[in-house]
């Protein structure tokens, strides 16, 4: 499932390590340009764009009342998922707010001592979008790491875009999650159509401040296209994950590290571990390969480990 590739400084580069380090990163112009028509038609048509667009990607056909989730939905999802779901929502959770308060910034001024006073004040942005892929795996760990570090921050408004499975509803265990964690505010919508909404509003979905969280193509070039509008956290590409470790690493995780974004399905996903130790190196090849086996996503983590895993 995953090859090892002997490489040592000042070596030739191996085939394959090129191959990793010159993968697709960028987003074709096709893919541009129908996104600049997207944003287009939903800047000039709001929510009957959305609809359009929903209907066009997402093969659902929604009314502007049902883009948000109503409150019993959320509930209900929650009350319906697995109680060691929701134990291991809490524990993930708890982290992620633990190392964010760590990064927390505080508002600080200081008297130049010629009636000036100088300082940096620190304020939480009054609202913040969130987009939270859908597909095959909910990703509540993206939800979650994006939506907790903004409630540390302090944010007034978190909402939450996501897209609609063929019921017209978003996944019902990112819809429990983000119930879990106290956010009310979810709209069946996703892709380049999604962030254009955020970016602009419409009559049914306010503007935001920021859009941050992942997405594919689509969703990335359009947070591209509307950087300046509203703010983003950044312009993210495929997964791509590095393991450094030596002889004492556990292998069992560091073949879970791995697997855990060649899971993501573009097939451009990176997962690499770089270590001295050839033992460790045959142990974690082994690893992965039994892990895999037991993974639901087995054929997308195959595809993105042979191509780009090392």
């Amino acid at each position: 499932v995953i090859e090892i590739v002997d490489y040592r400084p000042g070596a030739e580069l191996p085939p394959k390590l090129g191959e990793i380090l010159n993968r697709q990163a960028g987003i074709p112009e096709d893919i541009e340009e129908a996104v600049r028509t997207i944003i287009a038609d939903v800047r000039t048509d709001g929510d009957a764009a959305l609809s359009r667009c929903s209907e066009r990607f997402d093969g659902v056909a929604l009314s502007p009342e049902q883009f948000r989730m109503p409150s019993q939905v959320m509930t209900d999802a929650r009350q319906s998922v697995n109680g060691d779901l929701l134990e291991a929502i809490d524990a993930a959770a708890a982290n992620i707010h633990a190392f964010h308060e760590r990064q927390r910034s505080n508002s600080w001024f200081m008297d130049d001592g010629d009636a000036v006073v100088l300082g940096k004040k620190v304020t939480a942005l009054h609202r913040v979008g969130i987009c939270v892929p859908g597909g095959a795996a909910p990703l509540i760990s993206s939800l979650l790491m994006a939506a907790v570090p903004a409630q540390v921050a302090g944010v007034d408004e978190i909402c939450i875009v996501t897209p609609p499975q063929s019921d017209g509803l978003p996944h019902p265990d990112l819809l429990a999650a983000a119930s879990h964690v106290g956010i009310d505010e979810v709209y069946a919508l996703g892709g380049a159509h999604a962030v254009a909404a955020l970016a602009y509003g419409t009559a049914s979905v306010p503007s935001v401040d920021k859009i941050v969280g992942p997405g594919g193509p689509y969703t990335v070039a359009a947070k591209r296209q509307v950087y300046g509008v509203v703010g983003i956290e950044m312009v993210p590409g495929p997964s791509e994950i590095v393991v450094l470790a030596d002889e004492n690493a556990d292998p069992a995780f560091v073949a879970a590290d791995l697997l855990s974004q060649a899971e993501h399905g573009s097939g451009f996903e990176a997962s690499v571990c770089i270590t001295p130790c050839a033992k460790l190196a045959e142990a974690v090849q082994r690893q992965v390969e039994q892990q895999a086996l037991a993974l639901p996503r087995r054929e997308s983590i195959e595809v993105a480990l042979d191509r780009f895993g090392a």
